[in-house]
This record gives C-alpha cells, structure tokens and sequence, in this order.
C-alpha cells in the first residue's frame, strides 16, 4: 500500500509554513494601516462635530438677538 506521505517533497511543509507566515506578516501590517486611518478618521469626526456645535451655537445666538428665526428668513437675493 502506497502512502500519500511518502510522496511528499520533504520542504513541503516548510514551504507552506513560510507562506502563511508571509501572509501573516502582510495582514499584520494591513491592519496596522487600517489602524492609523480610522485614528485619523476618528480625529477628523471629533472636529467636525465640534464645529457643527459651535455652528448650531452661532444659529441659535442669532437668533435670540434678533428674535425671530434666522432659518425662516428669506435670504435677501429672492
């Protein structure tokens, strides 16, 4: 009876470890990417809705000091 693992080069195991080794390597470093974007995103975000506050703020001040609504206003051009 034959058996399969006879057959077998005697670095093939070898070179498949070194592959999913290399792969790993790979997928660790795109994750480590993927990383530094979403902490760039995340900074971004944290702008950005500190700026639509302090726009919403500006709107809502506007509007006390002039007592009516300033998003009900036409705008003067119509």
């Amino acid at each position: 009876m034959c058996d399969d693992r006879d057959n077998i080069e005697p670095d093939f195991f070898e070179k498949r470890l070194t592959a999913v080794e290399t792969k790993l390597s790979y997928l660790e470093n795109f994750v480590e990417s993927l990383q530094a974007v979403v902490t760039d995103h995340n900074a971004q975000l944290d702008l950005l809705r500190n700026e639509n506050i302090r726009l919403y703020n500006k709107i809502i001040e506007l509007e006390e000091s002039e007592g009516d609504s300033i998003l009900d206003k036409r705008p003067p051009h119509y």
